[in-house]
This record gives structure tokens, sequence and C-alpha cells, in this order.
């Protein structure tokens, strides 16, 4: 899932990169973009010697990225001009992702460990109106029923395809694609779609759920794909209730990485702590059970032979509250350049701690003299 809040594009990027919740009455990532996150994907794959970059081919009208990213840690972010691409400030057309995928490659490529982030464009709303990916490959889905709304949105989604299928052959050709790891998620559903043009979609494609996004007894409008690949590995599927949230700590556990799990609000979706959840902004939660409406404290159960005792509600509640608090605090204060100020001083003190040998007549006696400070 993907949980709409605030301004979900910008918000939950910076949930998938941090594995923290955002501030739901604030465009979190705009609002604190000063705050730094040493713990960031970008932070953590850069001290193990990844060259970190990240890109998006448009501008910085809607999102600061190249502030944000950088104090996530980025070595590098790269806007639609730093990547020389052809744009239009007309709402309705979005440069294309194929174009971005190449114009970045020179930028990454060469490196010998890299880890590149990239917010594609393409796919992105109007398609209500005519525009040149909306309608590049519409013809594609000509004998369906869809309605025009939807044609556009796969012929837009076409295009990401093809900007994928640019990123296999790049990796191929550079001889790196079985050591490279593609992690693919949606910030958020189709917007620009109506509730009928999603479920006609559903239904034909036999998905086996529908979506109402002012439903109070499911958030199912809020399904996003979650995809890790590699060419090396058996296909797999995760059944659990995960969230972007997770993504963060299953990526580094699976590449061993090291670093403090305490730090992030989400969890490896393949540890045994992972608990099968998905929470939404306002406190709501939807698992295998069923719903928890938290405007309303409702729980909608989705199995009829099992229900929780109000103790164990209480509970869950609890537990997802006090994260939400933790991560608004952690992010209100900056907590983070709080902490590695902290932790980097310690590495200074204890830098300046010398040892010295005084020699005895019998043996060797080692002495350990601190800086004042220390003391």
């Amino acid at each position: 899932f993907s949980p709409r809040n605030n301004c979900s594009t910008g918000n939950n990027e910076f949930t998938t990169l941090t594995s923290m919740f955002t501030i739901n009455n604030t465009c979190t990532a705009n609002t604190y973009a000063s705050n730094k996150y040493y713990q960031s994907v970008f932070g953590v794959f850069k001290n193990a010697g990844y060259y970190t970059t990240s890109y998006h081919d448009y501008t910085q009208k809607y999102y600061r990225r190249n502030k944000i990213h950088t104090n996530l840690g980025v070595h590098k972010y790269y806007g639609v001009t730093d990547l020389d691409m052809e744009y239009n400030e007309k709402y309705e057309e979005w440069p294309s992702d194929v174009v971005m995928f190449k114009q970045a490659q020179s930028k990454y490529m060469k490196e010998d460990k890299f880890m590149a982030y990239f917010a594609t464009v393409t796919p992105h709303q109007t398609y209500h109106v005519p525009s040149e990916f909306g309608d590049k490959y519409k013809d594609n889905w000509k004998d369906t029923k869809y309605s025009t709304r939807l044609k556009r949105y796969l012929s837009k989604l076409k295009t990401l395809d093809l900007a994928l299928e640019e990123l296999l052959r790049q990796l191929e050709a550079e001889g790196k694609l079985d050591d490279t790891v593609i992690a693919l998620f949606g910030d958020h559903y189709p917007y620009g779609l109506q509730d009928k043009d999603i479920n006609d979609y559903l239904k034909a494609n036999n998905v086996g759920y529908t979506v109402n996004r002012n439903s109070t007894k499911d958030k199912n409008v809020d399904r996003t794909p979650m995809v890790i690949y590699n060419s090396q590995i058996e296909p797999m599927q995760v059944e659990e209730y995960t969230t972007i949230i997770d993504l963060l700590p299953t990526l580094l556990n699976m590449f061993d990485m090291e670093y403090d799990p305490r730090l992030y609000l989400g969890t490896d979706i393949m540890s045994e702590s992972h608990k099968s959840l998905a929470v939404f902004a306002d406190g709501s939660w939807q698992n295998e059970y069923g719903f928890y409406y938290a405007p309303t404290s409702k729980m909608t159960y989705s199995q009829s032979e099992f229900k929780y005792t109000n103790e164990e509600l209480k509970n869950i509640n609890t537990d997802i509250k006090t994260r939400q608090k933790m991560s608004t605090s952690a992010i209100k204060n900056n907590y983070f350049n709080y902490l590695i100020s902290g932790i980097n001083k310690y590495k200074e003190i204890k830098t300046t701690t010398t040892t010295t040998v005084v020699p005895s007549q019998n043996e060797g006696v080692t002495t350990t003299t601190k800086n004042e400070s220390e003391e």
C-alpha cells in the first residue's frame, strides 16, 4: 500500500527513502526540506562505498528535490535541466521517462558500485485531455471497453515500460544486469482516474478486489505495486500486508547492510519481526483480518471467524500512535541531524584518546589518557 496523505508524491517518496511516517497535516518533504537524514537509503549506501545519485524528469516546481535529496545524503541530484531534457511547463504534458533513463546513464553507469533513484513522471495525470504520451499508444486498447481516460493512462504506462526496457538494455550492455537490484514502487494510485476506470481494469484482469476511494471499510484504493527484481533471483510473492515504509529495511537486509533498525519505523517484510499490517496516515490500518477505521474506531472484518479482543485492538492502536508520534517528533526536531552530530562528536573525542606504555622492571603497563572533554 502507498497510503494517501497531505502531498502523496513528495511525502511517500520521503517515507520510502527514510522508512519514516510523514506528518499528516503538512507536506513534510517541503516543509522540513532543511532536515538531514543520515540513515536514509542514500546515506547507508554511501557509507557502504556506493556512488549515490537521484533523478527526476521535471523541475522543482512542486518538490525541492535538489535540497531534499541533498539533505537525505545523496552525492548528486539531477533534474530535467541537469539532464538536458526538453520539457513543457503545461500541466497536461510531461517529459519522456525513456529519455530520462538515456540521459542519466552517463551519470552513474560507469561507477563500480552505484545506487540510483529515479522519480518518473510520464504516467502522471491528467487523462481527460489529449497529450503526447496519453495518445501515443492509446490504440493498443482500442478493442477494449475501457474509458478514454483509462486508455490514456495505459498509454502513458507504456512509456514507463519502455523506460524500464531501456534501463535493462543499458545494464545488460554494461555487463551489470546480473549484479544489479531494481526496486519499483508506486507513490500513489492514479488520481486522474475515476473509481470505475480502475475497477474496469481490475475486473478485466481478475485482480480479485475493487476500489472505492471514499470507503470506510477498506483502503484497497491505496494498493500499489512493489517489486524487487534481480535477474538471478527466483520469483516469489509476498502475501503479507506491507506499505512503502517497509521497502528500505527490506532492501538493507537483502544487501546485508550495517544499519540500526531502531531508526526505522518499517520492518523487513521477509523477517520474522514483520507484522502483516498496512498503516495509514489517519491511524487506520488494514490486514488479512479486516480494516480498522480510526476516525470512528470501527473494525470491519473480512473473515467472520476471527475477532480481535478489545485489548488486542487497543495494543495495536497504541503501537501505531506511538510510532507516528515518534516520527513526527523526530522530524519536527531534526532529530537525525542532532543524532549524527552527537555521534560524530563522540568519534572525534575517541580519536583524541592516546595510549601510553609505561615500562617497569617486570612488565609493560598500558595506561590510557583521556582528553579533558571526554571526562
